[in-house]
């Protein structure tokens, strides 16, 4: 979709409707601007007491006890240092067992915590692992501690069947796309938001001070400290 402004009006083009005014309640695929909430939702979880970043990967995910996942941390996958995971989780990667068999047989490039490396498999397992204590999925603690306590009302990381007919869509090679599934997409890439929902969260990250939620809050602050 692509957004144009006429006096007094936004307007978003849509090569199969034509023109679609953009409203408070229009969805967009955030992309990694997403990564941001995954950070602020780890941050809670090291408010409440449920993870420290200095923990190994071992401690949540006990299958990667290999000698390649001997001192990496929480903190090296937040951070993109666990030594070289690629960019991307690879294509033929599935579902949870194959997950667990690409991580069990990654090599890392380079020791941990020595180069920054920008990976979705990086950052999407730190999610992935830091609401494991909460006994909540990625997506329920997401909502509970994170979207519903900001009043985010359109947010989402699975967009429900009512919300569809707000949803915009992308184009590529000139046919309508959303985001292609793959694992780990809700905690890298996986949020869908509106205009106005954004708008309050770059807000509650200016001013912390502002949300009412202490363990958001200080999840809000963790997430902006400065750590490598």
């Amino acid at each position: 979709a692509n957004l144009t402004t006429l006096p007094g009006e936004w307007l978003m083009s849509q090569a199969n409707t034509g023109k679609q005014p953009v409203t408070q309640q229009t969805l967009f695929e955030l992309g990694s601007v997403s990564k941001t909430f995954t950070g602020v939702l780890g941050g809670d979880a090291i408010a409440r007491g449920e993870i420290k970043l200095s923990d190994p990967v071992s401690k949540y995910w006990p299958a990667l006890s290999g000698k390649q996942w001997e001192g990496i941390s929480l903190l090296n996958l937040a951070t993109y240092t666990a030594g070289g995971l690629p960019l991307q989780v690879p294509d033929n990667i599935t579902d949870e067992t194959s997950l667990q068999n690409y991580y069990e047989t990654w090599q890392p490039q380079w020791a941990p915590g020595t180069k920054r490396f920008y990976s979705n498999a990086s950052i999407g397992m730190f999610g992935k692992l830091a609401v494991k204590p909460s006994g909540m999925s990625f997506e329920q603690a997401m909502n509970k501690r994170v979207f519903q306590p900001l009043n985010l009302t359109h947010t989402w990381i699975h967009v429900p069947e009512r919300e569809e007919k707000h949803y915009a869509w992308g184009y590529r090679d000139g046919k309508a796309v959303h985001v292609s599934p793959g694992m780990l997409d809700a905690e890298a890439y996986g949020v869908k938001s509106s205009i106005k929902d954004m708008a309050s969260w770059v807000r509650a990250n200016m001013t912390p001070s502002e949300v009412k939620d202490a363990s958001l809050q200080k999840g809000i602050l963790l997430a902006q400290s400065r750590y490598c």
